[in-house]
């Protein structure tokens, strides 16, 4: 789903989203207005947005009882992470900041 946002709605030549819907999830939001973290104030439909290493990262995390998982991606590199977790005090953002700093060129 995330590699369908970032391809303007697109997978493997077939549309799944609508371009207008994407544009609406991808929607402009001041960078200087991000936090450096993963809140719940600051959102997009449905999606949570935040700052990283001044690049711009869409995401959503969730968790329960024994599990904890976060989706996220930054359209400028590409860059897709999926994190699935059984543990329920996973530190996502930490994750999130490690496998980002890797080069995957």
């Amino acid at each position: 789903f995330a590699q369908a946002v970032l391809s303007g709605g697109m997978i493997r030549g077939q549309r799944i989203l609508e371009e207008s819907t994407v544009r609406e999830m991808l929607k402009p939001y001041p960078l200087e207005e991000l936090s450096e973290a993963y809140t719940d104030d600051q959102a997009v439909l449905g999606w949570k947005i935040w700052k990283l290493n001044d690049q711009i990262v869409y995401g959503h995390g969730g968790g329960g009882p024994g599990f904890g998982a976060l989706l996220a991606f930054i359209p400028e590199r590409e860059l897709v992470v999926a994190i699935n977790a059984n543990d329920t005090n996973i530190d996502r953002d930490g994750l999130l900041r490690t496998v980002t700093s890797l080069s995957w060129d």
